[in-house]
């Protein structure tokens, strides 16, 4: 007999339900001409602190319209900039720049659907990443005996830098009497070269490592230290991290993920003039997404979950970014992780969920966590992952 379908259609709709609006910032600074850097001036002669990501407005004579601050230094009082400058501005200048946000609501029917499940008494949205589907009416009724999870639709928004997720190194410096100097990479979507860059300009502000160099070669990050400081330097280990550095769980977990990113191992650990990737660097953040959900996982005899001992919900779809083929070829212009995308999962072998017959489901709780077993990152910056599920329900075979 062929059985009666019916099709319920699960949708992030975070992008929806919140505004987007431009904050714009001014700063005073001075600059040579040709040059990515910035001279700041702080309050009283500047208003705001320089935002990381922010855009330049077209205001400011020498500074290209578009340009992104990549990094602020409140040490030096530096501004870097993805673009140089085309005119020097040797007297104080107010500049401004553009950040987008996200708030507040536009659809007020959507926030009643589609808000946070945990912890919240105000009810606002955590974006995506952890919400309940509510209706007056049922989104499946109770002559369902089980669920198929077809086709999964993901947007990828996570960035390849996360803040104080995966945006810490720790590199030793190997002079007698050396000590450990703390890098954090401001969060963002980083090409290879751009992230080579970028680590360049943090390491080279410590005084130890002023002349070193990175580079991205080979599918490899190379570190090099050059004279006058040439002298032999490691990265930090865990148990150093641990035991030396006396960092929390926390905290090494922090960098270890960064550590993943950049291809760095415990090889690496062994003081060198000349660091490189021990394996290939890893630009996605996490290299899958799992979607769970209680209700629509209610009624299995035995529940799907992860290896975090901390998340009981029952598993839906596991969903796995980087598809099936050839490998990815990452380049220093480009790697899976360094912009968001667009993938589609159909799944040829589908998770079947078992249902009763005599109930009826008028709200479904969603979490989306990453490969570690947490939330989704990216939200509160403004990254939102969305999904798309197709759910076929079949009803009970008389």
């Amino acid at each position: 007999m062929v059985e009666p379908n019916a099709i319920l259609a699960i949708n992030s709709l975070d992008r929806f339900i919140t505004n987007q609006y431009l904050r714009v910032y001014n700063y005073y600074a001075t600059w040579a001409s040709g040059s990515a850097f910035l001279i700041y001036l702080p309050p009283p002669q500047s208003d705001f602190v320089p935002l990381v990501g922010s855009i330049a407005l077209a205001n400011a004579t020498g500074i290209p319209t578009g340009a992104k601050i990549t990094d602020f230094d409140s040490v030096n009082n530096i501004i870097t900039i993805d673009q140089v400058t085309t005119q020097a501005s040797p007297l104080p200048t107010d500049t401004a720049w553009g950040s987008l946000f996200k708030e507040n609501f536009t659809n007020d029917s959507l926030r009643t659907l589609y808000y946070n499940s945990e912890s919240n008494p105000d009810g606002e949205p955590l974006y995506g990443n952890n919400f309940i589907l509510q209706s007056l009416t049922a989104y499946i009724y109770g002559y369902m005996y089980k669920m198929i999870v077809s086709q999964i639709q993901v947007q990828y928004n996570v960035p390849t830098v996360n803040l104080n997720l995966n945006d810490k190194i720790y590199l030793l410096d190997g002079s007698p009497g050396g000590q450990e100097y703390p890098i954090q990479i401001p969060y963002g979507f980083y090409t290879p070269n751009e992230l080579a860059a970028v680590l360049q300009i943090k390491i080279r502000a410590l005084t130890p490592f002023t002349t070193m160099t990175v580079s991205y070669e080979n599918s490899n990050f190379v570190f090099t230290a050059a004279v006058p400081y040439f002298q032999p330097f490691s990265f930090a280990s865990d148990l150093t991290m641990q035991l030396d550095l006396d960092l929390s769980q926390e905290e090494i977990k922090t960098v270890l993920k960064t550590y993943r990113l950049l291809g760095i191992t415990v090889e690496n650990s062994v003081e060198n003039t000349i660091q490189e990737s021990s394996i290939a660097p890893n630009f996605m953040y996490t290299s899958y997404i799992d979607i769970y959900s209680d209700s629509l996982t209610n009624y299995q005899k035995i529940k799907d979950t992860d290896t975090s001992i901390k998340n009981a919900k029952g598993l839906v779809a596991r969903v796995y970014l980087s598809g099936v083929g050839n490998p990815q070829t990452t380049t220093g212009t480009s790697a899976l992780g360094s912009a968001p995308f667009i993938m589609t999962a159909d799944l040829n072998s589908p998770k079947v969920i078992r249902w009763t017959p005599d109930v009826t489901v008028t709200s479904i709780d969603i979490q989306v966590r990453d490969q570690y077993g947490d939330l989704l990152p990216g939200y509160d910056k403004g990254f939102n992952t969305e999904f798309q599920m197709t759910l076929l329900c079949v009803e009970h075979d008389q």
